[in-house]
């Protein structure tokens, strides 16, 4: 499950509750926090030191690999148009998964496939039937 961080304002309250909510051992195992801005992932990082943290990129992944020394990422999301496999190759030298977003075409899911990303998102789930 994918938890994104919206929140412009009370986001020290959301990650309050955050960390309320997943305190207890094993509720954070199939749970990746993700959000644009870094400094809500480093409250998420202080509040909950052992959640999977995710950065979301919509326009660069500059800065990508200090804020994977900073925070400890697990994966990084990036929209689809950054996608290729320059990115998916430092992804994992850095050890992170690779989500896409959004995926909503057949040929663009081939092309995920092919660049072997962990996984996608997307608007349409019958890409996935046969």
């Amino acid at each position: 499950m994918n938890l994104e961080i919206k929140e412009d304002f009370h986001v020290d309250e959301l990650v309050r509750q955050l960390a309320a909510r997943f305190k207890t051992p094993g509720s954070l195992d199939r749970i990746v926090f993700s959000s644009f801005r870094g400094a809500d992932l480093l409250r998420l990082r202080e509040a909950l030191p052992q959640a999977r943290l995710a950065w979301l990129a919509s326009r660069s992944s500059r800065g990508l690999t200090p804020l994977n020394r900073k925070l400890r990422l697990a994966a990084l999301h990036p929209k689809a148009s950054l996608i290729d496999r320059r990115l998916v190759e430092r992804c994992r030298r850095l050890g992170l998964a690779v989500h896409v977003w959004v995926v909503n075409q057949r040929e663009r899911l081939a092309e995920m496939e092919a660049l072997k990303v962990d996984g996608v998102m997307t608007d349409d789930p019958r890409l996935f039937s046969p």
